[in-house]
């Protein structure tokens, strides 16, 4: 359902989906935060809802305990970026740029990086120019 213009919030009820494998709802008009339950749809691996109009915090990701692919850059996502990212032991694509996502890049998360024997192969976020939003020292690719 990507690039299908599709407007409204990502229902809360998205968590009872058991069969749930990829939410790519990328390039819509999605709106409001990422719902808490997001987690609860046990088989999720691929969340891809970049380019939207999503706010609020990431932090309802640290529960899609099955998480391989989450793209939410371009986007109008704020707070910092949750350590528990970095439990998601099957991670290999973490995209958060374009936002307004502040802080560190937390440990926990660099520690996945494949560079350092974990499965994160792709970790961009907002960490160039002279005043970053986003301190990362392992991101594989920086935006300003």
């Amino acid at each position: 359902l990507e690039k299908g213009e599709i407007g409204g919030r990502i229902p809360h009820e998205i968590g009872n989906l058991q069969e749930l494998r990829e939410l790519d709802l990328d390039f819509n008009k999605l709106t409001g935060a990422l719902p808490e339950t997001l987690g609860d749809a046990p088989k999720l691996g691929v969340v891809d809802l970049n380019s939207n109009m999503l706010s609020g915090n990431i932090t309802p990701l640290a529960g899609v305990r099955g998480a391989y692919f989450i793209q939410l850059h371009n986007n109008l996502l704020t707070g910092t970026i949750p350590p528990a990212i970095g439990l998601l032991g099957g991670l290999q694509v973490l995209t958060i740029h374009k936002n307004n996502i502040e802080g560190g890049m937390p440990i926990m998360v660099c520690n996945r990086r494949s560079a350092f024997g974990g499965s994160i192969n792709h970790l961009w976020a907002d960490c160039a120019g002279a005043d970053p939003k986003v301190t990362c020292s392992c991101c594989t690719k920086c935006f300003e």
